[in-house]
């Protein structure tokens, strides 16, 4: 297409050749046409701009330390794990990536670590026998990229680091991710003495390779995504953590998708975020059925502050620091010392640029009632002596604010402001933070974390699971500040972060554990495990709650709460092959073109999808039926393995809604053998008519002598097309 060999060389980006065929490139629009009516060229699409999904956590999940270190050697014999893992880089000299007691590198590695260019010695990224791999891909002219550090919205002044040219980290993105799924015991770590205690990864015998594809505050586009992916599955991962992520679309215009499934193909579990997008319904990302998609909750600490006001009365919060200040503003339209005009519920709930005069911030404590659409900004206080922010949204997160700052519950706000109205001369003092263990209910659901249904098949139940998110304490690069105050930089070693890019590593190290015990289990017999085996409860043994107290569900929770103890027994697992995931695109209506673009195989056909108002077939751990009436009741099949003892038998328990009916033939599993198949048929039938905008959920649990294997189900009266994108 280009005059020259020359010309048509320089405009390649990324060629894919080891797991799948293909490559990236600066087109126009004319010459992507005409390539994509060559016969041997399946599809060409542009490549989209994703974005990341920004230790007592391993605790909470019931994974002991010396699980942890010593990798189950007596289960797992000589089986050497390594988790990739695409992200904006890892800090070499951190203490959580120690190879102390590791032994060689496994022979069939052939990842490298990759310093092409790199002059200063300082920045090499050196690999050792905890880090076996590191690649990087440049930004390049065609991509776009974002400099913005901001989370959910919420700007927190946090400075634009040094960037690196190879795969060191420069954002701290991925030294976090990194050191939550592999890293070894740390003891000591903290963020300036909160949440401090010993820090540790889900499997610290795994080895990591980074594949560094996200820069300058993490936002990167498909291609090098897909270059990434690639490259792990020819130098030999066994598990691929991916922290980011786009908007939900259909899986053949997804690169990260695409990439995965031939990663799925080639045998790695692919853990992936659901997003950042909660409590929006119909925001979950990344949810491709063969996809291992991760929600975010809490674990079973705060870091709370005490704030004293004026009148002796005190309230318990988050994170701030021992002072006392004036508070600023009187909302309700009162007003405040020294300036009436600046008393009006706006001037509070709008604490960004433009909306305050730092002139008469400085030297008080500012209150401000977040909007979730508007967020903060530090920079429009930034004379203020502290913050208050109240809002129900935010109140869950912890930030490193360049000022004493604290966030309070919507509840908390109204006596703060009930206070601030009863007096001319208001004042608090917030006491040094402090952390709390043990804390009740845990987990909780993280607002947002992002929910279903699943927008592109909404019969496949996502997210799978949830893990904790939730102020993750985790490795930091050295370099790179916490906060910059007065020209002066602060940094930690351990940083709290949030996000479900925090939860996904949580599972991709619980899946490296399962992979060492059994490297023989396929990706969907890792992810069966850890979904059926989940926990519904919190430790009160109560239903997990969502963020704002009402009860969780399958869209938000998934299975559960990953509880990888039990994950390693879990008795029956549902297997799934990649022809599989083939089979139930073609039956939910993808043609042979979409579905050779993501199989790579040009021999692949589709035949036409049954009725819209049928559920696909797919054998997963979790159930969806749509379009069910009084008068189409839904069935389908299930077939579960035994991996447990030779002889058991298993009785199924059903839960479902009141206005639906649910049954099981059989009732009862018999097995003589471990590896032993047997199916199942579960029937869904309406008893009256069902709203077509809601869904109904319930679940079947598979019960023997020492398992019990749940599987949430989820129920509509709405076809696909009435639902999906």
């Amino acid at each position: 297409l280009s005059s020259s060999e020359e010309k048509a060389t320089a405009s390649i980006i990324y060629s894919y050749k080891h797991s799948f065929n293909g490559f990236s490139a600066r087109l126009t629009k004319e010459h992507a046409e005409i390539i994509s009516r060559m016969p041997n060229v399946v599809s060409v699409f542009p490549s989209k701009t994703i974005q990341l999904h920004t230790t007592r956590s391993w605790d909470f999940l019931g994974v002991a330390p010396q699980q942890n270190e010593m990798g189950f050697s007596e289960l797992a014999g000589s089986y050497d794990v390594i988790v990739g893992v695409v992200d904006t880089g890892l800090w070499p000299e951190s203490k959580s990536f120690d190879d102390t007691g590791l032994g060689p590198v496994p022979s069939r590695w052939k990842g490298l670590c990759n310093n092409t260019g790199i002059t200063n010695t300082s920045e090499l990224f050196t690999c050792t026998k905890k880090i076996v791999g590191g690649r990087a891909y440049p930004l390049s002219s065609s991509s776009s990229a974002s400099n913005s550090r901001s989370l959910l919205g919420m700007s927190t002044g946090s400075p634009i680091v040094q960037e690196f040219n190879n795969s060191r980290d420069g954002t701290g993105h991925g030294t976090h991710t990194s050191s939550t799924a592999t890293g070894v015991s740390v003891s000591g770590a903290s963020l300036f003495g909160l949440a401090e205690g010993t820090a540790r990864g889900g499997y610290s015998k795994a080895r990591v390779a980074m594949y560094k594809a996200c820069w300058n505050g993490g936002f990167w586009s498909e291609n090098s995504i897909m270059a990434a992916f690639d490259d792990a599955v020819y130098d030999g991962v066994d598990v691929l953590s991916v922290s980011l992520g786009g908007r939900p679309k259909q899986y053949d215009l997804d690169g990260i998708a695409i990439a995965a499934f031939h990663a799925v193909a080639k045998g790695v579990v692919v853990s992936c975020s659901a997003g950042n997008s909660g409590p929006d319904p119909k925001s979950v990302a990344n949810a491709a059925p063969w996809i291992l998609t991760v929600g975010a909750s809490s674990i079973d600490r705060k870091i709370e502050s005490a704030i004293l006001l004026g009148n002796n009365f005190g309230l318990r919060w988050k994170y701030s620091y021992e002072r006392i200040f004036q508070v600023l503003c009187q909302v309700r339209g009162g007003s405040f010392p020294g300036e009436k005009r600046f008393s009006k519920l706006s001037s509070c709930s709008r604490c960004v640029a433009g909306y305050v005069d730092a002139t008469k911030v400085k030297g008080n404590i500012v209150y401000c009632i977040l909007d979730p659409d508007v967020g903060f900004s530090v920079a429009a206080v930034a004379n203020a002596t502290g913050v208050i922010l109240s809002g129900d949204f935010y109140a869950e997160l912890l930030f490193a604010f360049t000022i004493p700052t604290t966030l309070v519950h919507e509840s908390v706000g109204k006596q703060i402001e009930s206070y601030i109205s009863s007096t001319k001369n208001p004042t608090a003092t917030i006491l040094k933070s402090t952390t709390l263990s043990n804390v009740t209910p845990a987990p909780v659901v993280a607002s947002f974390s992002s929910r279903g249904p699943n927008a592109v098949s909404p019969d496949i139940v996502k997210p799978d699971v949830t893990a904790p998110g939730l102020n993750i304490l985790a490795a930091w690069p050295d370099n790179s500040p916490i906060f910059v105050l007065n020209n002066i930089s602060y940094f930690s070693s351990y940083n709290i972060e949030s996000g479900t890019s925090m939860s996904c590593p949580h599972v991709s190290g619980a899946a490296a554990l399962l992979k060492a015990v059994h490297p023989d289990w396929s990706p969907a017999a890792i992810r069966s495990a850890l979904m059926t085996t989940a926990t519904i409860l919190d430790n009160t043994n109560s239903p997990i709650s969502d963020f704002n107290k009402s009860t969780s569900g399958p869209f938000d929770t998934g299975a559960g709460e990953i509880n990888p103890q039990k994950a390693l027994d879990p008795g029956l697992v549902y297997d799934i092959t990649p022809q599989d995931y083939i089979s139930y695109l073609c039956e939910s209506g993808y043609n042979t073109t979409q579905v050779r673009l993501i199989s790579g195989d040009p021999n692949t056909s589709c035949k036409p999808p049954k009725s819209n108002a049928t559920t696909p077939f797919l054998n997963y751990p979790s159930i969806g039926f749509m379009g069910l009436t009084t008068t189409s009741p839904q069935s389908t099949e299930r077939i579960v393995t035994n991996v447990g003892a030779p002889k058991s038998v298993y009785t199924a328990e059903i839960t479902a809604p009141s206005s639906i009916s649910i049954v099981v033939e059989p009732s009862s599993l018999e097995f003589s053998s471990t590896g032993q198949k047997l199916s199942y048929t579960i029937t869904a039938t309406a008893k009256n008519s069902l709203p077509v905008s809601m869904w109904s959920f319930g679940s079947i649990t598979w019960i023997a002598s020492s398992h019990t294997v749940r599987s949430p189900i989820a129920i509509t009266s709405a076809t696909k097309g009435m639902i999906s994108l």
